[in-house]
């Protein structure tokens, strides 16, 4: 798993919270290079207080996998469910220098996530479909990205 470092929020918008982090990738040319990892999940899915440290893991996954997700209806009437992970299978749709653009599969008024842009080195050779896990607290499991806001 290539290495990154800590960075601050960097943005919140009406509606989402980011965070990001520098990582080392390479580009779609195969070049290395520290890339910006930027992460966009809906406030309405995000527990509160909004925590200063999420935890993320993306492997490869298949179209068929449907992880159950929380839907804004689900959080109104249970906010505890903010509180869960969250596991979102997601399409690459477009590619860029140093990333690949990928969204969510599903109806877009259901993603729990905005659509990420996800350094080559992450993409498990460009995979069609990724699996994306958020973790708010730290998991036992190795391989996730830490991202830091403060």
């Amino acid at each position: 798993m290539p290495e990154s470092n800590e960075r601050k929020m960097s943005k919140e918008t009406k509606n989402k919270i980011s965070w990001d982090t520098a990582v080392v990738s390479a580009d779609k040319d195969g070049s290395p290079g520290e890339v910006d990892f930027r992460l966009y999940i809906h406030k309405w899915r995000v527990p509160e207080p909004y925590p200063k440290t999420i935890y993320v893991k993306i492997g490869p996954a298949a179209l068929q996998e449907k992880p159950p997700f929380v839907s804004v209806d689900d959080v109104i009437d249970k906010p505890a469910l903010r509180k869960k992970p969250i596991t979102v299978i997601i399409h690459a749709f477009r590619p860029h220098t140093a990333t690949l653009r990928y969204h969510p599969i599903g109806d877009q008024n259901e993603w729990e996530i905005g659509e990420p842009y996800i350094p080559y080195d992450f993409t498990h050779n460009q995979s069609e479909y990724l699996k994306i896990t958020i973790e708010w607290k730290k998991p036992e499991d190795t391989g996730y990205i830490t991202f830091t806001n403060s």
